[in-house]
């Protein structure tokens, strides 16, 4: 659908509160991905992986769907960083970015803290310190070694004399090191990814900006009286981290963060999170509108609520048809918010 259907003049006479979806609705998520694909490729490159070719590989990994799984696991596999191949990669299944994996559903509640890093560490050289050296066996006992000298250099003309009769395989040995080195990668392969994906997340911007007049369409909607949510998929602190970062904290009394609510699994269009939403703020959802970009996600889990739901094409997903029960399309946030209080700039 684009455009209105018939709705009374007044169209927001009975809306009481708007629950806004965050990326690619009131800021372009892509402008966040570059700054978090950029860390992740300068933390690549302390790891001995070329920066450009790294950051150039998850760019393009990333446009083929940001939501999926495993880009940065197929980003390495791409520039062959630590002898990543599909194998290697299958068995590092680490890198779920924007889609983690499903965490224990908790109790349905309202979050915006309490992000759980990911793990999967391996054991690594380090442990060798866990198992010091013995000194007794590491300094020789020197009547001992005096006495065992003569053997010493027996062994050695022996081993020398034995030489000739086992000559060296070339093919063996270059089988070997090849071996020697994918065990290697495979054994560095989950912890370097586990790394990698920490960097993802622990990226915060100090600033984010949002879409142009979004600051102002929120603004008018407090005006009119109308009671503002946040309700977004992911992981609980980045989500609450950019809405900071969009210096828009002050117009939303809550924020929900699906995850919080029982991971992945009640991700959009799941009820949970708007249900959430409407307890915070109080609102029934016949007074209540979602606004957000994907009609997979926030038109058809307000329908499922029977809410009221504004479609703008804004990001990653502008060029998606919408679905049938679409209240109104927009060009952008402001435009839904212009069309939702007319006559009231």
């Amino acid at each position: 659908m684009s455009g209105a259907q018939d709705v009374p003049t007044s169209r927001s006479a009975d809306v009481e509160a708007v629950l806004c979806d965050l990326d690619d609705t009131l800021y372009p998520q892509a402008a966040w991905l570059e700054g978090a694909w950029c860390a992740v490729a300068a933390a690549g490159a302390r790891r001995g992986i070329d920066e450009a070719a790294f950051l150039d590989a998850l760019r393009a990994e990333a446009a083929l769907g940001s939501a999926r799984g495993g880009i940065i696991d197929r980003a390495l596999a791409a520039v062959g960083a630590a002898g990543l191949g599909p194998a290697a990669v299958g068995a590092a299944g680490l890198s779920s970015l924007l889609n983690p994996a499903p965490s224990q559903p908790a109790n349905t509640t309202m979050q915006n803290s309490d992000a759980r890093d990911p793990t999967g560490t391996t054991r690594s050289t380090a442990d060798a310190t866990h198992e010091p050296a013995d000194p007794a066996h590491s300094t020789a006992d020197p009547a001992r070694g005096t006495a065992d000298a003569p053997r010493n250099l027996a062994d050695a003309t022996r081993s020398t004399a034995d030489a000739p009769r086992e000559p060296a395989d070339p093919a063996r040995a270059a089988a070997d090191a090849t071996r020697s080195t994918a065990d290697a990668a495979r054994s560095t392969a989950p912890e370097l990814v586990a790394h990698l994906v920490g960097v993802f997340r622990a990226h915060q911007p100090e600033r984010l900006e949002p879409y142009p007049g979004v600051r102002a369409a929120l603004a008018r909607l407090r005006v009119a009286g109308v009671r503002l949510a946040v309700v977004t998929d992911g992981d609980v602190e980045m989500q609450a981290w950019k809405v900071r970062a969009l210096g828009l904290s002050a117009f939303f009394e809550c924020v929900v963060v699906s995850d919080a609510l029982g991971g992945r699994g009640v991700r959009k269009p799941h009820q949970a999170p708007f249900v959430a939403a409407l307890e915070g703020l109080g609102v029934g959802p016949a007074r209540c509108v979602v606004v957000g970009d994907r009609p997979d996600k926030d038109v058809m889990g307000a329908m499922g609520l029977d809410i009221r739901a504004i479609r703008v094409k804004t990001g990653e997903y502008g060029l998606v048809g919408d679905v049938p029960g679409t209240w109104y399309t927009a060009a952008d946030f402001a435009a839904a918010v212009d069309w939702l209080l007319p006559g009231r700039k």
